[in-house]
């Protein structure tokens, strides 16, 4: 090939030790559209949390968009809202998933009785979410860091910033302990 295009620096290094392509690699971190994710302010906030998650009183609301299982740490995500929610009691963590029986099934355990009715969920069309992400205070989302993930650049991170969204994420995801350390977009665990 001419180029070899790689969504991380972290993953670089390895690439050219185990191959000869030092000048063929060019990093593009994934990217977002943000002609699609911007901040719309004619959002009706309070009537979308009223109305639809039935949430009428809120202090902070956390939010998770995308897929559960595998490689995303649902059980860490849960964890951490249950310390926060010890903390502040009128907060909330809605997620953005088309796998709500994964999330359900782990919300039956006995450790979250406590946190059940803070969380919320909704199967969205792409189309829907910049609205819905837009409702909440700061993306959440903790990533298995395995060797796969050196290369990676999660989309989410993106458009949770194009939207004006802190993250709340762990390190060992592609380059962003870097990207931290350089914009300090949120907490990094």
């Amino acid at each position: 090939s001419d180029q070899v295009i790689v969504l991380s620096n972290k993953i670089v290094p390895y690439l050219i030790s185990k191959y000869k392509i030092q000048k063929k690699i060019t990093v593009i971190p994934c990217s977002v559209d943000f002609n699609f994710f911007k901040i719309d302010e004619n959002i009706d906030k309070s009537s979308i949390l009223k109305n639809q998650l039935k949430i009428k009183k809120h202090e902070f609301i956390f939010c998770y968009s995308g897929s559960l299982g595998g490689i995303y740490q649902l059980e860490e995500m849960l964890d951490f809202f249950l310390n926060i929610n010890n903390i502040i009691k009128e907060t909330y963590f809605i997620f953005f998933t088309q796998n709500i029986n994964i999330l359900k099934k782990e919300l039956d355990k006995k450790k979250y009785i406590n946190i059940k009715n803070n969380i919320k969920f909704l199967s969205l069309e792409r189309k829907d979410l910049p609205k819905y992400i837009s409702i909440c205070d700061a993306m959440i989302y903790f990533i298995k860091p395995t060797f796969a993930k050196t290369a990676s650049c999660p989309t989410k991170l993106g458009e949770s910033l194009s939207l004006g969204m802190p993250i709340i994420t762990n390190n060992g995801i592609g380059d962003i302990h870097d990207f931290f350390k350089k914009i300090q977009p949120g907490l990094l665990f």
